[in-house]
């Protein structure tokens, strides 16, 4: 399957119109979207991110080359990312159309009023991905330029290429699903929580501490956007808060099973849907059942989550998959397989089952055991030996 197009802009952080109230101006675009999408008026839902002419030696913009992959990714249910870096920060923002004109000059910054505007991309939702250098290059070297629209053979992006004509049309090897959850929950993206905008300092000190002490970069890498959030939000919460709080307890718990679920999603799940998907069925509650049952599809029709119990339920009985045997199809990732069904089950049924209230000593257990705080951690050795061709040098090995 093609990789939808995406369009990448740089910005110079430096160039902010009149406005110092804003870090960059797009942070200051970030923050008038958000507050168009707040009045709930779907006459303001949206905000222009223009791309200025830069020089009048430059040659012409090839505007259909634009319309015709945002119509392209349209017609096939995909969404259309805008790339926004200034390589500090990584924005991603959903592109609904392209223009030559708008007439809503309202929902424009001033910073694009009396220069010549090229292209203008017409924005329903926007988040910061990374605050970081580092980060943000992880995040641009997955961009590539090899398509029909663009004369390049640009196998990543990163910021010492020069002679680009920008905007680019790009695609992106994460293919990461930026706004999915945002429709699914009927809530667009900027409207929540983001400790890299609200907690700049905060956030980017956790996110290092991180991977100074826990996660290495290359296996923090491979977490996605949207759980390196989830847990660098968690963690600010313990660093913040009275650990003695129960409710604390309660979410921390809550928050690493979610986060130890993604993964095992993006692993172990991912491999069966590309191995054994057509032998496995899921009804409508998200169930594995054993045969193709009224309501139930394959695996690798199934969009959703496996649940934990789920995932624990089919590595305890593998027979419930009465069709095929997981072992001969887990043999490319036999110690992957025999980790998850002896390590990882002796440490969630021995340590994660909590009857009552749970307390202090519990909740950082269950942290301590997934992140890999103290010990080996799940997420490291998941990682690790699932993707094993990639981390088999000493190092690696001994995390795992």
């Amino acid at each position: 399957m093609q990789n939808p197009f995406s369009f990448y802009v740089v910005f110079n952080p430096l160039l902010n119109g009149e406005n110092q109230n804003y870090k960059t101006q797009a942070h200051e675009f970030f923050h008038k979207l958000k507050h168009n999408l707040k009045t709930g008026d779907p006459g303001r839902s949206h905000f222009y991110w223009g791309k200025l002419k830069m020089s009048k030696h430059e040659s012409d913009l090839e505007f259909e080359k634009f319309k015709k992959a945002q119509e392209f990714n349209q017609s096939l249910g995909y969404h259309t990312h805008l790339f926004i870096s200034d390589f500090h920060h990584f924005w991603v923002a959903k592109v609904e159309s392209v223009h030559q004109e708008v007439y809503d000059k309202e929902n424009t910054l001033p910073f694009y009023d009396g220069k010549e505007v090229e292209i203008w991309f017409k924005i329903t939702d926007m988040d910061l991905v990374s605050s970081e250098y580092v980060e943000t290059g992880y995040y641009l070297e997955q961009l590539y330029a090899k398509n029909e629209f663009m004369n390049l053979d640009i196998d990543s992006i990163n910021p010492y290429l020069s002679g680009l004509r920008y905007p680019l049309i790009v695609q992106d090897r994460l293919n990461e699903q930026y706004f999915t959850h945002s429709e699914v929950d009927q809530r667009p993206r900027a409207l929540g929580g983001n400790p890299l905008i609200e907690s700049p300092k905060e956030s980017g000190r956790v996110a290092s501490n991180v991977q100074t002490y826990v996660l290495p970069p290359a296996i923090y890498g491979k977490l996605s956007e949207r759980l390196k959030k989830k847990l660098i939000s968690i963690e600010m919460e313990i660093y913040k808060n009275d650990n003695s709080k129960h409710d604390l307890h309660e979410k921390i718990v809550g928050n690493y099973e979610e986060i130890l679920e993604s993964v095992l999603n993006t692993t172990f799940v991912k491999y069966l849907k590309e191995e054994v998907s057509e032998d496995i069925y899921v009804d409508a509650q998200g169930k594995i059942v054993s045969e193709a049952k009224f309501g139930a599809r394959p695996l690798k029709n199934y969009e959703g989550n496996l649940s934990l119990n789920e995932i624990y339920g089919l590595l305890e009985s593998p027979e419930k998959v009465k069709s095929c045997n997981l072992d001969l199809a887990f043999q490319r990732k036999a110690a992957f397989f025999k980790f998850c069904r002896t390590e990882l089950l002796e440490l969630t049924q021995n340590k994660f089952d909590s009857s009552g209230p749970i307390n202090q000593k519990e909740a950082m257990m269950v942290r301590n055991i997934i992140l890999g705080v103290g010990c080996k951690g799940v997420i490291n050795s998941l990682i690790c030996l699932f993707h094993d061709d990639e981390f088999m040098d000493s190092y690696f090995r001994k995390v795992a």
